[in-house]
């Protein structure tokens, strides 16, 4: 409780996460890669993405594995179509831009593959 405090409360915790969920959501909209719900019903803090067309969730995630992230796939019947991303716990802005740019280079890296 004290951290939360030190660091503004709940209303500025709040407000960075949805700062970072919305640079989140941008980056990846402007790769192509759009939400499983509407934006004005998601949360701040996870959100689900369709996967992109021609795109699997290891591809994805094992990419970002390796750079350091990690997101989760779907559920249940929905594991095949969409993954998502948590931007919970000490996460700075630079860690967002990071995570967009190996987005971009492994949705990249599996056109390049698919069009060989």
């Amino acid at each position: 409780m004290k951290e939360l405090e030190d660091n503004g409360g709940y209303l500025a915790r709040h407000c960075d996460y949805k700062i970072r969920s919305q640079k989140i959501y941008r980056g990846l909209k402007e790769l192509g890669v759009q939400l499983f719900l509407d934006e004005q019903v998601t949360s701040c803090v996870l959100r689900s993405f369709k996967l992109p067309s021609g795109h699997s969730y290891e591809q994805i995630h094992d990419g970002l594995k390796q750079a350091g992230f990690i997101i989760y796939a779907g559920q249940g019947g929905l594991k095949n179509d969409i993954f998502r991303i948590a931007n919970m716990g000490n996460i700075q802005m630079e860690d967002v831009n990071r995570l967009l740019e190996y987005f971009k280079i492994i949705l990249d890296r599996t056109k390049a593959t698919i069009n060989l």
